[in-house]
């Protein structure tokens, strides 16, 4: 049985997840590079701006990793109306250098996934030049890709994804 991330591996929910942790620090950095926040306010600002699609439970360990790298600072703390402490963090220039980095990465990221779903042909052979070969062309060539072994009733092959898998993996030269 596999055991799932959350109970979110392979669903689209897990998916969110996994990007939001990828983009969390850059938006931070982002948001602080437009004024001191305190966490909270972060927090309602991604989920205002993008429409509750990117809502986040906590900001903390981003924090404290950025915090960590120099890439922010404590600003202030005030108390609030509501007799909270409230601590309000501002970027660094170290800071925004590494936000505009991860920010040129994302948009690398970005286009590139867009290219690949706008791409037409599955046949990477053809527009790289490449001989197809059957596999006894090939095995005549560079010689067999498995090499047969001894295997008892009680073998299981099933790690290999087949019940029916009887040789070793040899790499070839």
């Amino acid at each position: 049985m596999t055991e799932n991330y959350n109970g979110k591996s392979g669903t689209a929910d897990g998916m969110k997840d996994n990007f939001k942790k990828a983009t969390t620090e850059m938006l931070v950095l982002f948001l602080l590079g437009e004024k001191p926040m305190y966490v909270y306010e972060m927090i309602q600002a991604l989920d205002h701006r993008s429409n509750s699609a990117y809502s986040v439970a906590t900001l903390y360990p981003a924090i404290y990793r950025l915090q960590k790298f120099g890439f922010i600072r404590e600003y202030a703390k005030c108390v609030s109306e509501d007799n909270r402490l409230r601590k309000y963090y501002e970027v660094t220039e170290e800071g925004t250098t590494y936000m505009n980095s991860l920010k040129g990465e994302y948009h690398k990221l970005v286009d590139a996934v867009e290219m690949i779903f706008n791409s037409k042909d599955s046949s990477e052979c053809s527009s790289v030049n490449c001989k197809e070969t059957s596999f006894a062309d090939r095995e005549a060539s560079q010689g067999p890709a498995i090499a047969s072994t001894e295997s008892s009733d009680e073998d299981s092959h099933e790690e290999f994804g087949s019940p029916f898998f009887t040789g070793r993996l040899v790499p070839q030269n």
